[in-house]
């Protein structure tokens, strides 16, 4: 029984650790999931100037992340890393430094 929830648990993280290679692959996909990480509530706005992308390109952005299950909006229209996903972020984006969008609740 143990080993049955093993392993669905493993299955589980391995379709978020596939789902952050995959948007990592991507220059402006990582680069709008960083920026995400680092500042948690991030409007879609704010990421536009600071990406220095068009809005459109970060809106295709955020879809993508949002459809993967890494990052999720708020009420505010702010943008933040999913709880589900901050696992296997941490072990496969680059960071130096700890992130705010990182801490664990």
């Amino acid at each position: 029984m143990f080993k049955f929830i093993r392993d669905r648990l493993r299955k589980k993280d391995d379709g978020m650790d596939a789902a952050v290679r995959a948007a990592i692959a991507s220059d402006k996909v990582c680069a709008i999931l960083r920026l995400v990480v680092e500042n948690p509530g991030i409007s879609a706005t704010t990421l536009a100037d600071r990406s220095r992308l068009e809005p459109g390109v970060v809106r295709a952005c955020l879809v993508r992340l949002a459809g993967l299950g890494l990052v999720e909006g708020d009420a505010d229209g702010g943008y933040c890393v999913s709880e589900a996903a901050k696992p296997a972020v941490m072990e496969h984006l680059p960071l130096y430094y700890q992130c705010p969008g990182l801490k664990r609740a």
